[in-house]
Formats: C-alpha cells, structure tokens, sequence
C-alpha cells in the first residue's frame, strides 16, 4: 500500500479540515477562533431571548396590574359607587325572601318609571363585572392583585343574585347572558377550595364540579341534569334541595326542557304528619306516567353527584329513571354547549290509579302556580295548567312534613 494511503487511512479527520489547516498551526488556531466566534454569537443570541423574555414579561405583568387598577378606579366612581348601593339593595332583599325567585321575577315585571329606573341602575354592576370576567378568562388580570381586590365582589354579588340572574335569562331568552362573570365567580370558587386544601394534604382533591371550567369552557357544573315537572319547576324548590356551595350555579343554570314519551299525573300518594305528630293524612302529589306520543314540560338542573343521593332520598318513593334520549331542547340551552350526557327524572314506584280519593296540599298547589311567573312570559305558557287539579280532587291547607326525617332535610323541610 503507498505511504499516502496509509496515511489517509491514520488521519482520517484531516480530510474534514483544509490542506493548509492540518500542515499548520495557524489552521488549527483560525479554526478554534471561528467555533470561540459562534459560541459568542449563540451566547449573545440567548441572552438577547432571555432578555426579551424578561422585558415582555414584566411588560405584560405591569399591564395586568394596571388593568386591575384601572377597574378599581372605576368600580369607586361616584356613578358606579350609586350603582353598587342599588345592588346592595337589591341584594339584602333577595337574602331575606323565603322565596327569592319570586320576588327577583316580581322586580324584573315590575312596571313603572321607579322600577324601570331601579333595573337601569343595576345595569353598570352586572356590565362590570361581565367585563372583568371576559378580561380575566383571557389571562389579562394579575391573578393575586385580582384575589385580594376582585375575588370575593365577583363571588359574592353572583351567588347572592344567582335567582335574579334566573329570572333575567328567562325573561330574555338568553342562557348565556352575564357567563363570562359567572364563569369568573366559579373560576374563584375553585381557587379558593383549593388554597383551602391543607399543605399536609397537597394531594387532596378538590371537588371540581366540571373539569372544563379551568379551561374557560361555557359548561360550568356538570354532565348530568335532573329533569324535574313538579314542585322542582320552581327554581326555589330546586335551591333547598341542591344545596351546597354550587348551588346558586346549579339554580342560574336550570333551563325549561320537554320530556317525550310522558305526562303529568296525580298518581303519587304518601303518608304525612300534619301540625300534630300523631294525626296524619294520606296527600297525593304529581308524578308520571308513560305515554307514547305525549310530551311533558318541565326544567333540567343541573345537579352533581350528592345531589342525586339528595334528590333519591327527597322522591323516596319515586323511581330514577334515565330519560336522556327522551329530552327536547330549547334551542337557546344548545347554542354553543352540548346536550347532557346523562338527564334523569323521578316516576312513582307504585302510581296511585284512585284520584277519586286523593287529597292535595294546597301549599304544593300554590307553589305550582307561582312557579309559571318565575320563568316569565317566553317560557311560563309551558307551564300553564301546572297547578290545574282534575275534578273531584280536594285540597287539604295545612301545615305537613313527611315521616321519614331524611326526606324532610332532603326537601329543606
């Protein structure tokens, strides 16, 4: 083999470098300056990003702060500060009603120059705190300036006018009027159960009604719905029964829904006490009964997991049935969400077919009858002839309360 083979053959790497690099020292000298020249650059190219970086961050942290600033200021203008007194108002009156959804519906059709001018001074509240909503949802608020100012305003007007909000959706049609506030008033909540969790028990969880809220999705609380045709039309029957700390969400979100395939009827009797333990009387309530062809009106709440072992308890003799391919809904409730996945309903286990004999409580009538005006002239003609009783059925006005103690705390009794 010539000498020049061998020597290829040795020195591989002197053919990846010039002839003039490998036979002098200064070849190899320009060589190392050029990698020494590109480390520097890559260096410099990565302190210019970190630097950017850092310049971007704090740009956008100092905007964040001056975006909550800003909605303070205005949250303590004069006008507003009027506003918020008018809320306040509004507020204690809703939190001393025995019936809260009556009396935000009773305002919301009240007529005149005062009431029209108490609703137009609520309007710079609610549109405020939408607003706050929306910027926070978009990751435009510093969240710890935004907790210590904001959180508790956010949550505290939207859970306590939660039945007034109610009432305004169904007078407007518009389910997802003011969502972006409600979004935010859950966001806190949520937040705040957490930090609630204690340090020693990081791994806890924390009850979440829905996995998407922390991703901003319009579906706050839950896959699962009740659909309810008596008492719980009412949305202040369906607050003592879906307690808890997500129970003004579950009530803002109830929407009216049809159940196919059945109808209303005076088909449930149970045995109560009335003012004195030991006289008790036999009542009948509303139930269902299958009927192809017929469709029922009625409301879906939303309801979590406790609340169903509630709701078994309070319809104790009533069968929950999976009704989920029977609903039709409002096409306002599907515009931009997605049917439940799963929707139930209560049918009495052994229906009374005697409605000769069956006594009614007036109270349980009345509440039905009121129950059309809270969902307001859109959506109470569903509701009509709720209350309507067949011939031959009386009505028993006085005080009562189940036997079983479980279904009176189920029933807020």
């Amino acid at each position: 083999m010539p000498l020049s083979a061998l020597a290829l053959a040795a020195s591989p790497l002197d053919a990846l470098v010039p002839a003039a690099a490998a036979s002098s020292p200064s070849g190899w000298f320009a060589i190392s300056l050029g990698v020494f020249e590109n480390l520097i650059l890559a260096i410099t190219l990565l302190v210019t990003v970190v630097t950017a970086y850092l310049i971007w961050s704090q740009a956008r942290a100092h905007f964040e702060v001056d975006k909550v600033h800003r909605f303070i200021e205005r949250w303590n203008e004069p006008a507003m500060s009027d506003s918020v007194a008018s809320v306040d108002e509004l507020l204690d009156e809703l939190a001393s009603a025995e019936q809260p959804a009556e009396v935000a519906a009773g305002l919301r059709v009240k007529a005149g120059p005062e009431a029209e001018a108490a609703r137009a001074m609520h309007r710079p509240v609610y549109n405020l705190l939408q607003e706050i909503g929306a910027t926070y949802k978009r990751g435009l608020l510093h969240d710890d300036l935004f907790d210590d100012l904001f959180a508790s305003i956010v949550q505290r007007y939207y859970e306590g006018l939660a039945p007034y909000m109610l009432t305004m959706r169904a007078q407007l049609g518009r389910v997802s009027l003011l969502e972006d506030w409600e979004w935010l008033a859950a966001h806190t909540r949520v937040r705040e159960a957490r930090r609630a969790v204690p340090k020693a028990g990081r791994g806890t969880p924390v009850a979440i009604p829905h996995k998407r809220l922390l991703r901003g999705s319009r579906e706050l609380l839950t896959d699962v719905a009740v659909f309810g045709y008596g008492s719980l039309v009412h949305p202040d029957s369906a607050a003592r029964t879906v307690r808890g700390p997500w129970a003004p969400f579950q009530v803002a979100r109830t929407w009216p829904a049809n159940l196919r395939g059945y109808e209303r009827a005076w088909n449930y009797r149970q045995e109560v006490e009335l003012q004195d333990p030991q006289e008790r009387a036999h009542l009948t309530f509303l139930g269902l009964s299958p009927r192809e062809g017929r469709v029922c009106p009625g409301v879906l709440v939303p309801v979590l997991v406790d609340d169903l072992a509630s709701l078994d308890k309070r319809e104790r003799d009533y069968e929950r049935v999976d009704v989920t391919d029977r609903i039709g809904y409002d096409a306002e409730f599907l515009r931009g969400r997605d049917p439940y996945k799963r929707v139930y309903t209560y049918v009495p286990r052994s229906p009374a077919d005697d409605s000769t004999r069956a006594v009614v409580p007036a109270s349980y009538v009345r509440l039905l009858a009121r129950a059309k005006d809270v969902w307001g002239e859109r959506y109470g003609a569903m509701f009509e002839g709720l209350d309507v009783l067949p011939s031959g059925i009386e009505t028993l006005d006085r005080m009562y309360r189940f036997v079983d103690p479980e279904q009176n705390a189920a029933a807020g009794r």
